[in-house]
């Protein structure tokens, strides 16, 4: 253990010095920032919650009325189409009916509040960068680029040379990787904490509080959570350079794998009702059901609360990790290590 403590600090001196790790965390946190001021114009532009959710109009001879899905939440549907009898009063009740649904995406104005606020706004930023997918690519990258380069200036021959074990190599990159992974969400949260409070300082100014006293431990267990779901693809993107012996080839892999199992997969397994259990043994599926916020007051209202299986995610994410990781030290074990490569 000690000489993987030494290594894993020889590799953080060296990691510290290369442009990626860097780049990598400069989009990161671009992004979530881009996400929490998006949330602040939208709240300031909106009258009524979300801006997604237009009001059902419906306009006759005699009348005319606008429903609102704070008039669906707040069950005054019915007095607002009172004013409606016979079939015209059908026809507007179908009318909302066909329309409702899509309330289900409404933001209340309190909600839309708390997503730039502290400390919600932490737990928000990093559940709405797993939902892009985005986030999911930045550790595969990484771990890629950080094994691949040794193969290509040769050092990981050297290393060997030198007594280094090779589990105890692949064990510190893989330790860094998570480590700088770690890091990274911790620079994020922390640059998120101080736009929240920007946020409500600069005009217009909500009137409200900075900063909730509530709502941090659901914020420090959400960043321990998001290490957690991003450990099996450090392992997977090591995997796919172990494979390959080959940074771009590593770094392809990952990509396509991203690509197929995020974009790819999940339209062609909802066609048919038996690949269900297929689409919930994906790795992107366990980690959504992990990551999982709950639902909006508006979705719980409409859709009923449903919970996803966490247990269950947390045991396929952990599986998914040690399979990997036992797949990339076989062959990290078995395979003879050349020189450089020129990569």
């Amino acid at each position: 253990m000690g000489r993987v403590l030494r290594l894993t600090l020889g590799e953080w001196y060296k990691q510290r010095r290369r442009w990626l790790p860097w780049i990598l965390l400069a989009v990161l946190v671009l992004i979530s920032q881009a996400f929490l001021w998006g949330f602040y114009v939208v709240y300031h532009v909106s009258d009524e919650g979300s801006v997604l959710s237009r009001p059902y109009e419906y306009t006759s001879n005699t009348a005319s009325v606008e429903v609102t899905c704070e008039d669906v939440l707040e069950r005054r549907v019915e007095g607002k189409i009172a004013q409606f009898s016979g079939d015209e009063r059908r026809i507007v009740e179908e009318g909302v009916e066909e329309w409702r649904p899509g309330c289900s995406d409404y933001i209340s104005a309190d909600e839309n509040l708390s997503f730039f606020t502290l400390p919600a706004s932490i737990s928000v930023g990093l559940a709405v960068l797993f939902s892009t997918r985005f986030v999911i690519l930045l550790p595969m990258v990484l771990a890629a680029s950080s094994l691949g380069t040794e193969y290509g200036w040769g050092t990981l021959r050297t290393s060997l040379t030198k007594g280094a074990g090779r589990w105890h190599i692949l064990v510190s990159k893989v330790v860094l990787a998570v480590k700088m992974v770690a890091a990274g969400l911790l620079v994020m949260a922390v640059a998120i904490s101080i736009s929240s409070v920007i946020a409500g300082i600069v005009p217009p100014s909500e009137g409200g509080p900075l900063v909730n006293s509530e709502g941090w431990l659901d914020a420090v267990e959400q960043l321990a959570k998001s290490v957690y779901a991003l450990v099996p693809y450090v392992v997977l993107g090591t995997f796919f350079v172990v494979l390959t012996q080959s940074t771009a080839q590593g770094v392809t892999l990952s990509v396509v794998f991203f690509m197929v199992e995020a974009l790819v997969l999940p339209p062609l397994l909802g066609l048919a009702d038996w690949l269900e259990n297929v689409n919930e043994a994906l790795l992107i599926q366990n980690v959504d059901d992990w990551m999982y916020q709950g639902q909006t007051t508006a979705s719980q209202t409409l859709e009923g609360a449903a919970q996803p299986d966490t247990l269950q995610a947390f045991l396929v994410i952990l599986t998914y990790t040690v399979v990997l990781f036992a797949a990339t030290l076989w062959l990290f074990q078995r395979r003879d290590v050349s020189g450089p490569r020129g990569e």
